[in-house]
């Protein structure tokens, strides 16, 4: 995912920097306002973005889950080698069949979390791709990273005023494999001469596990999600989830951020759900990324029973969900969970 926090928009446009005072009151903040201006930008995007019905497949490599390392240089273009260290998790959706994509970062370290969001849009016209960033911290789209991929490398540019002084930005991506690659973003201030990166990004996923273990935890896992769902019990579905897990319904651009906020949006939901309606999961794909971390794909199916009892259920509605599970507490739990409507 791309990188710029853009946390002091005046002094610092562009600027890898985190404020951690300022953002440990943001930790569990998932800004609405951030949806609303990415939905503006979408639009906005569409107008010029799909003249035609054109689909470039540059960014397909990274849909899915990821873990992520970040290393960022704390304060760049004044001689200093201090770095800070990241990790945690990205999620890449497509959009309009792959035409444009969305993404989500959320990374930890001693200097504070990142949660971010990139917005990707391909021009046909053009043939180059546009990459916009926001945060939860700000909540408003930055300007556009332009370019696009030659022979398996991206690179983007654009211009950008920091420090008072206007700078060239570059991204460039990288070691692009099935299970890896690599983000850089770096900054110029003579023009191109010289480069200094300040933003390294590593990306993994492990290829598809089989039927093993692998599988069967995942598949107990969402097993117990349907049956916490089905029994509607709001405590027992939450405590499959980790304290500060995260839960992305995008059908109504909603977030439950943490354990706590998992259980009481269910405990209200579920007594406005009708018994004939059951929760139906079934694991497509598991990726072991790390030791006790599953990335976890699947399909859930919300079915309504009929009132003969020997007719099939009615398929009501289909999601399709990505997941990270973490072993943690002796038990697999959802770290992460993002639920997109099927069409």
């Amino acid at each position: 995912m791309d990188p710029r926090t853009r946390g002091h928009r005046d002094a610092h446009a562009g600027a890898l920097r985190l404020d951690p005072d300022r953002d440990a009151g943001v930790v569990h903040r998932r800004v609405a306002g951030m949806r609303a201006v990415l939905s503006l930008a979408l639009l906005l995007a569409a107008a010029a973005a799909f003249a035609d019905d054109g689909r470039n497949p540059d960014f397909d490599f990274e849909f899915g889950a990821w873990t992520a390392h970040i290393s960022r240089l704390v304060a760049p273009l004044s001689g200093s080698n201090e770095w800070v260290e990241y990790s945690g998790t990205s999620v890449v959706t497509p959009v309009w069949d792959g035409r444009a994509n969305l993404g989500e970062l959320l990374v930890d370290g001693p200097a504070g979390r990142i949660e971010g969001m990139s917005l990707r849009v391909f021009d046909p016209a053009s043939g180059q791709w546009r990459i916009h960033w926001t945060n939860a911290r700000q909540g408003h789209v930055g300007e556009a990273m332009v370019g696009g991929f030659t022979d398996g490398r991206g690179l983007f540019y654009n211009t950008e005023i920091f420090e008072g002084r206007p700078v060239q930005v570059r991204f460039v991506f990288s070691d692009i494999t099935a299970s890896t690659f690599r983000l850089e973003q770096a900054f110029s201030a003579d023009d191109g001469a010289s480069w200094e990166a300040n933003w390294i990004a590593t990306f993994a996923r492990d290829t598809v596990a089989g039927e093993g273990d692998g599988h069967d935890n995942a598949a107990t896992l969402w097993m117990a999600i349907d049956d916490a769902w089905n029994a509607r019990d709001a405590p027992r579905f939450a405590s499959l989830f980790t304290e500060d897990a995260i839960m992305v319904f995008f059908d109504r651009e909603e977030t439950l951020s943490g354990r706590d906020a998992i259980r009481d949006a269910f405990t209200e939901r579920f007594p406005q759900i009708a018994a004939q309606y059951a929760h139906r999961s079934a694991v497509t794909r598991v990726r072991a990324v790390a030791h006790g971390v599953l990335v976890v794909d699947g399909t859930v199916d919300v079915v309504r029973h009929m009132a003969d009892p020997m007719a099939e259920p009615e398929t009501f509605r289909s999601f399709r969900v990505s997941s990270v599970m973490v072993h943690a507490g002796n038990a697999w739990r959802f770290r992460d969970m993002r639920i997109h409507p099927s069409p």
